[in-house]
């Protein structure tokens, strides 16, 4: 039996940073083609104790869009994984963005994001219409 392989893999970008204490970051990576972000998840380490936040954005220049958590929030958890599905489209040169705040004043915490994507140009109708109908 021979494994399938999908016509369109996903690929992922990786935020990974050590925030210092009483510090506030923004991480970014520039779309180098049209793509579809999928799916993405934030992790926060065992002593974070919910001050440690986060939040997705993508755009160009001060035009950003938060795309995760919604209503201008940040999610902050303590030894937890965020998992979230998107449907978000974005363009070659646009970035995405990861915002994170560390409240804590006596210790850095290291954060991750994951967030992955579909090169835009080759997804089908067919997957297209199967990822919104799964957001």
């Amino acid at each position: 039996m021979t494994p399938q392989t999908k016509a369109n893999p996903e690929k992922q970008i990786n935020f990974r940073s050590t925030v210092l204490a009483s510090t506030a970051i923004e991480l970014s990576y520039e779309m180098d083609q049209d793509a579809r972000l999928t799916e993405g998840f934030l992790s926060f380490p065992p002593g974070a104790n919910s001050l440690v936040e986060m939040r997705v954005l993508v755009g160009s220049g001060s035009a950003k869009k938060q795309i995760t958590p919604i209503n201008n929030d940040f999610i902050a958890l303590d030894d937890a994984t965020y998992p979230f599905i998107l449907d978000q489209k974005v363009a070659r040169k646009e970035k995405v963005f990861v915002e994170i705040s560390n409240y804590d004043e006596d210790n850095a915490h290291a954060v991750s994001a994951i967030i992955s994507y579909v090169d835009e140009s080759t997804t089908s109708n067919e997957e297209q219409a199967s990822r919104r109908r799964r957001a």
